[in-house]
Order: C-alpha cells, then structure tokens, then sequence
C-alpha cells in the first residue's frame, strides 16, 4: 500500500492552462516567434521550459533561455493568478491526510511560484514538502526533482510505498525511472492512452476515482464518503436540502407568530366581551397596521436565530467530511481588519449607486406598484428593528446558508465560476421581486468572489453587511422636511460618495490580496 503520494501540480492538482498558455505565447513574442494556433500552445504545459521551447518551437539554446526567462517573468506577474483547482482535490487531499499518509509536490515549474499558487487555493497546508526547480536550474530533470523530494523527507522509504501522480508521459517516465509507481490523471492535459502507453500503474479519470485508488481498497472506508463520486441527482440534493431547510424554518416560524398573534387577538375580543366570531376581519385589518409589521420583522429575526445554529451545524458537518477535523466558524481563516473594512465600504458604495440609480428612475415605482404592501410595511418599521434584523441577523444568516453551504458544496464539483452563478441565482431567486432579484444575484456573485478570493466567509458577511446597512443609514435624513432641490442635491452627494466609496475600497482590496498571494 502506498504510504508517500507525490503529485505534480499543472494537470494534476490544478488547471492553470489559461495563465501558462499566455505566458507562453509571451515568451515566443519576446524572441520574436508568433503561434496562430493557440491551442498548439498546450503542448507546452508540462515539460522543462528550455526543452518545450527548443523542441515545439525550434529555437535555439540563446533563444530559449530568454524565452524561459521571459514566460517566468510574466507567469509570475499576471499567469500564475489565472488557474484554478480540478474538481474534488480537496476533498482527495484532506482524505489521504486524515490516512495518515505523507503528501508532497514535485513540479518543472519554480518552488516559489509553486508555493504561491498553493497558497493561493488554499492548499499548500496540505503538503509535506513541495520542490520545484530553483531560478537558475534551466534543465534539471523531474527524477532528479522526486529524488529531492524524497531525501528532504528524510525517511527509509521503501521504493514500493512511494507514487508519482501526474498526468504526462514524461510523469510516468520520472516516476518509473525512480523506481516508484506512477499513478496517471487522464482529466489533466494527457489523455488516459498516453499514460498507459508510457507505464502507468493505474489511470483515473477524476479526482474521487484517484482518490480510491490511492487509498486503496483496505482505506476506503476511512475516507467516509470523500472521494466517492455523487451522481447528478446527489449533487441536486446537496444544495437543494440547505434551502429546502431555510425555507421550511422561515414559514414554520412565521406560521407560529402569526397563530399566536391570532390567539392573542381573540381571547382580547372573549375578554372585552365582543363576538369572537367577527374577530377575523378586525385582526387581518390589524395586520395591516405598524405594530403587526414589526412583529413580522421580529419572526423574521427569530427565523434567522434559528438557522443560524442549523446553517453552523452543516457547515461542521461538511468541514468534517473535507479535512477529517472537528472545527466551528470560531477557527474559520480571519480575513484581517483590511479585508473587513474594505468589503465593508464595497458593499456601502455598491448599494448606495444601486439604489440611488433606482430612486432615479422610473424602476422605484415599478417596484412599488408590484408590491406595495411590502414597501410600506419597511417604511413604517423603526430603526432599531431594521438593524437588528437586516444589518446584522439576515448577513450572518444568509452568508452561512448561501455562501459557507450552498457555494462552498459546489465548489468541491465544479468550477468557481460556475458556483458563484448558481449560488447568486438561488440567493436571487429568493428575494421578493424582479428587480431586487437581479441585484441579489450581482451581489451574491460579488461575496462568492470575496469568499474565494480571501477563504473566509467573514469577508461576506461583512459586504452583506455593508450593503444592507444603506437602507437604514437612507432613513436617518430627513427628507421629508427638506426642498426638492435639497434633495436632489443630497442624492447626487450620497451618488458621488458611493461611487468613491466602490472605487477606493476595491481597489484597496485586490493589492491587499495580490500582495498576499
């Protein structure tokens, strides 16, 4: 059973074809040589830099040492930030750590941008140790790469516990020529014919069938349920189930507010010795008033108390089941006072532009004439209440359902674009009206980058937090008493405020995270 698994990285943990096919047309540009047929570029990723460029391209040793020199450089400037992690990898690494077993990565490619990119999709934890070619190596082999690898761990290995994943040929031909097995990724940039031909001991064709077969049979169980593939219909219910639960807490809390609130009206009716039969018509008239909207903005408050327990319960769960650790939100990545401010701001400055553009335009009464009940029902709430609930409840809430559930789930079978999507659309789709559901979805789209992009959740929440809170800073003016005139000037100050507050904190955001990666 094999107990040291080493992977390679392009193709086999992670796709970067896109940033490596840029920095290769780069290169050739740099010493003069043009591809018109991009997809030709490919064939680059993989092997030793220098060797690629002399055999594909035809240049000279001069030649390919600049063009080396001038795809590192711009790999390292724009490149390695284009790339993105295969489906179910994590889920693979976290379940052989929880094995027991000893990880590492071995790749053609420099050590450092191989530890930043790790770094930046959160993966590098994972791994014993990770070797790659130092700056000034132009030609080092990748056996001599594996057997660096090898004595940095610095453990009696038995040649026989020891595999090579990748996905090439030449992958299969280090591995065998270091006298370990060689495990092929037919999902990377090979194809499951070129891994057998070249030796491979066993091919998979994704990430959950790698991982059983890493494991081996006598481990599987270990695993729980990791690396098995779901089905279409299991991915469905994966993140149906999270929503079906927050619709179901959300209408049986309102049910039991609004029958107690019925209850209490009829016995005030039996108390004053009126006929309770007729009380029907007064109490749905009664719900019309200030005091019922509160108390519907207070059942909505205690729906969002009851799912946040539940939506930590899940996201426990789910963590469990990716690392094999027992952990809660408490231990969640901090995204740091920087992250938090600017998202914050972000969210402030996207909702002020959004809704001052609709308070602008004729979509404001639109909105209104498709529902009015609801417009007036959040005019007439007091401060306190739209706080409480919506600034700070309904993000928490929200951020766990859509984000650290719903999002997080599909991100362990799909794409982060994809993901992103389906989230928003959901968090959309749930929102009360046309337009309010388009710009739930834009946002939802936002925090899922923002999720993404820092690995922590709070970093949403405090977006979503940003974004709400405009509706109760809107009702601090008092507009009521002002001139037209004033008004308009007010809205295009507030317009102007938001605009620079979007564009300073954004920016400020992506140097902060760039920096870091």
């Amino acid at each position: 059973m094999w107990r040291t698994i080493l992977f390679d990285l392009d193709g086999t943990l992670t796709d970067s074809s896109e940033g490596m096919v840029r920095s290769v047309l780069y290169a050739l540009n740099t010493v003069g040589r043009t591809e018109n047929d991009v997809r030709s570029l490919r064939r680059y990723i993989g092997p030793p830099l220098r060797q690629a460029f002399k055999e594909f391209a035809g240049l000279t040793e001069e030649e390919a040492d600049r063009a080396a020199a001038a795809y590192r450089e711009y790999y390292a400037r724009e490149g390695m930030y284009i790339a993105s992690v295969y489906p179910m990898v994590p889920e693979m690494l976290y379940a052989l750590k929880r094995a027991g077993m000893t990880l590492g990565v071995v790749t053609s490619k420099e050590t450092a941008q191989a530890v930043r990119t790790l770094q930046q999709l959160r993966l590098a934890q994972c791994f014993d140790v990770i070797i790659g070619c130092r700056p000034e190596e132009t030609n080092v082999s990748r056996g001599a790469l594996i057997e660096e690898a090898l004595t940095v761990l610095g453990k009696q290995y038995t040649r026989g516990e020891v595999v090579y994943v990748g996905d090439r040929f030449y992958d299969m031909e280090a591995a065998k020529g270091a006298g370990i097995a060689a495990a092929g990724a037919a999902y990377g940039y090979g194809s499951a014919g070129e891994l057998a031909h070249s030796g491979a001991d066993c091919i998979a064709q994704n990430a959950a069938e790698l991982t059983r077969l890493l494991m081996g049979s006598g481990q599987t169980a270990r695993m729980g349920n990791a690396g098995a593939p779901m089905t279409s219909g299991q991915r469905f219910l994966q993140i149906l189930i999270p929503l079906l639960i927050w619709f179901a807490i959300t209408n049986i809390v309102s049910a039991i507010g609004g029958a107690v609130y019925g209850a209490i009206k009829v016995a005030e009716y039996a108390a004053a010795g009126k006929d309770v039969t007729n009380a029907a018509q007064a109490i749905i008239e009664e719900m019309m008033t200030t005091d019922f909207n509160v108390l519907n903005m207070i059942l909505s408050g205690v729906a969002n108390l009851v799912v946040i327990p539940v939506m930590l319960a899940v996201y426990k769960k789910d963590t469990f089941r990716i690392t094999g650790r027992r952990t809660s939100l408490r231990a969640e990545k901090k995204p740091g006072a920087v992250n938090s401010l600017t998202a914050l701001f972000m969210g402030l400055g996207i909702s002020i532009v959004v809704n001052i553009i609709i308070a602008m335009t004729p979509i404001a009464q639109w909105m209104y004439e498709m529902n009015p009940s609801r417009y007036d029902m959040l005019d007439s709430l007091p401060v306190w209440a739209m706080f409480i609930v919506t600034c700070l409840l309904a993000p928490v809430a929200e951020e766990l359902l859509f984000r650290a559930v719903i999002f997080r789930r599909m991100r362990q079978f799909t794409g982060y674009m994809t993901a992103a999507f389906v989230s928003a659309a959901l968090f959309g789709i749930v929102h009360f009206d046309v337009v309010t559901g388009i710009a739930a979805f834009i946002i939802g789209v936002i925090m899922a980058m923002l999720y993404e992009y820092t690995g922590s959740i709070f970093t949403s929440m405090f977006f979503h937090f940003g974004f709400n809170i405009y509706s109760v800073l809107i009702d601090l003016i008092p507009f009521d008493s002002m001139s037209e005139t004033a008004q308009g000037g007010i809205m295009i100050g507030i317009l102007a405020g938001g605009i620079l507050f979007t564009a300073v904190s954004l920016l400020i955001f992506l140097k902060k995270n760039r920096n870091q990666a």
